[in-house]
């Protein structure tokens, strides 16, 4: 398991928060980007105490919106909001914590304020203290812990955690190792939210008969997903499916391709694959292979 994978988006998933709320006059205004009259409602809600307004203008003094950038006051207002029991506002504080975004770094301050808005239902609040259990970071490693929030999150719908629950699953870790459940949760991370994680998994799944029965050709298909989001090991697998002829015609200029943009990307072994590879490829196609490499670096998605 690549731990990495369970910190994805943290800041972007709170930062897009900041237009959420319950008061659609504001929502209206902040959709428009009319940020003086938002201002205007937020700022004397916020006086009263009211902790939907607090969190909101927060967001707008961190990321200088209709106001000069200033964390030391999104800071203030953050903490007003969480202490009131604001989830987003608590899941954001973890993350400031975590991050050490205008306070030191607290990963214990972290966890405690993840574990407060994850109480409340909040996804990614969820999704992050069940990787901290993982991790066993700001908290004691756990992974029967990690496996409860993931799977609440994941029951939410929310992908980075059915991309990691599945990978818990396969591991048998902190739960009962379950191949089939773990492509279970796969499918639904990577054909419903483009998880490149899970893309890569299944297609590792489908080409080594792991919960499901072997498919080159779902394997192909989930594999080329992955390598068209920069996943390494990805575009790897699919040089070696184009060399063998796995689910395709042998293809060695295509191997090579596949090959060379992984090692590129540092993975060893496919930087001694190409290099083997070259030793047999005319000169013609391995300069062919290495345009249309590039190419793909241009455009990931679109490559084959």
């Amino acid at each position: 398991m690549k731990l990495m994978r369970l910190f994805t988006l943290l800041l972007a998933l709170n930062a897009g928060a900041a237009r959420a709320g319950t008061d659609s006059d504001v929502d209206a205004l902040l959709a428009a980007g009319n940020y003086p009259q938002a201002l205007a409602l937020l700022q004397p809600a916020a006086a009263r105490g009211e902790a939907v307004a607090q969190y909101r203008l927060a967001m707008l003094y961190a990321d200088g919106k209709g106001v000069a950038p200033d964390r030391a006051r999104a800071l203030e207002l953050l903490r007003k909001a969480a202490g009131q029991g604001d989830g987003r506002a608590q899941a954001l504080l973890g993350t400031w914590y975590r991050k050490g975004l205008g306070l030191p770094a607290d990963m214990t301050e972290a966890a405690k304020w993840y574990a407060r808005a994850a109480a409340q239902g909040v996804a990614s609040a969820r999704h992050n203290l069940g990787a901290m259990y993982h991790l066993g970071v700001g908290v004691k490693r756990d992974d029967v812990a990690a496996v409860k929030w993931l799977r609440l999150a994941a029951e939410q719908g929310y992908g980075l955690s059915e991309s990691d629950l599945g990978t818990l699953y396969a591991a048998g870790e902190g739960v009962a190792k379950d191949p089939a459940e773990a492509v279970r949760w796969w499918q639904r991370a990577a054909a419903m939210h483009g998880i490149a994680a899970a893309q890569y998994n299944l297609g590792n799944a489908y080409a080594n008969a792991l919960g499901v029965p072997r498919d080159d050709t779902r394997a192909l298909e989930w594999l080329r997903l992955a390598a068209g989001q920069n996943v390494a090991q990805a575009q790897f697998d699919l040089g070696i499916f184009y060399r063998d002829g796995r689910g395709v015609k042998p293809d060695a200029q295509r191997a090579y391709m596949w090959f060379y943009l992984s090692a590129q990307a540092g993975q060893k072994s496919a930087e001694i694959a190409r290099d083997t590879l070259a030793q047999a490829l005319p000169p013609a196609q391995r300069i062919r292979a290495e345009h249309e490499a590039a190419d793909c670096r241009k455009e990931p998605g679109e490559c084959k």
